[in-house]
């Protein structure tokens, strides 16, 4: 869990404005959904790349975690920017920044058709490539999964790093994602591809969330915090 659950993102206090509990609100669920999509994420690759084998269900499935992520960590960034006065060049939001353009580019999904063809038949969800290395083996796999079907048959885009760092998760490194993204003004367009680290941008999320934890505890400091507003509930009504 990025948040911890006694955080003051979670349980904001009394004295906090309504419309700052928003932003909290906001945060706070951004930064859950990509967490929750990310350990998903993990499973699944980890299931993928251990069989051998993938259903047409687990195409949609892992492609809609990364989305999940990619869409979220924007929502984030645009809150994080505009409600702290945060520059967007903030160097943990380098990866983030990145994500914005696929997910801007993918709001006009009509647009890029032959921009996709273009470009060797780039997938229209994109494609993803990770390594799976065996704890106990240390073998490594690597992997990647292409979306949909592709008219080019000599050749289908899809990058597969060779690349080992230090990841969140010891046995999924190298997490990357490639699409297009739209350049250029109205009228004037261009495409290209955009390759992005999902364990980077969780990187950035996780460095941001203890940033803020951080800056709210020295803004409290000395006042009363143990009231605060209720979260979440659930109704159930049963005969």
């Amino acid at each position: 869990m990025i948040i911890p659950s006694n955080s003051l993102l979670r349980h904001p206090p009394l004295k906090l404005k309504p419309e700052q509990v928003v932003i909290f609100n906001a945060i706070r669920y951004s930064i859950d959904f990509c967490d929750v999509s990310y350990k998903r994420l993990l499973k699944s690759l980890t299931e993928l790349a251990d069989k051998g084998t993938i259903e047409n269900q687990d195409f949609s499935s892992v492609l809609l975690d990364v989305w999940s992520i990619i869409n979220y960590c924007v929502i984030f960034r645009k809150v994080l920017c505009r409600s702290f006065n945060i520059s967007v060049d903030e160097p943990y939001l380098s990866e983030i920044n990145k994500a914005k353009n696929l997910r801007d580019t993918n709001q006009h999904l009509d647009e890029r058709v032959e921009e996709i063809l273009s470009l060797k038949d780039l997938p229209v969800s994109g494609s993803l490539s990770w390594l799976r290395i065996h704890p106990k083996t240390q073998k490594l796999v690597r992997s990647a999964i292409y979306s949909g079907t592709f008219t080019n048959k000599i050749e289908a885009s899809i990058p597969v790093s060779n690349r080992i760092e230090k990841e969140l998760h010891d046995e999924i490194h190298r997490v990357e994602f490639t699409c297009v993204v739209r350049e250029g003004k109205k009228g004037n367009h261009s495409y290209r591809e955009e390759s992005i680290l999902i364990n980077t941008i969780m990187s950035e999320l996780i460095w941001w969330v203890a940033h803020l934890e951080v800056q709210i505890e020295v803004q409290f400091r000395g006042h009363e915090i143990t009231k605060r507003h209720l979260s979440d509930f659930i109704i159930q009504v049963g005969n």
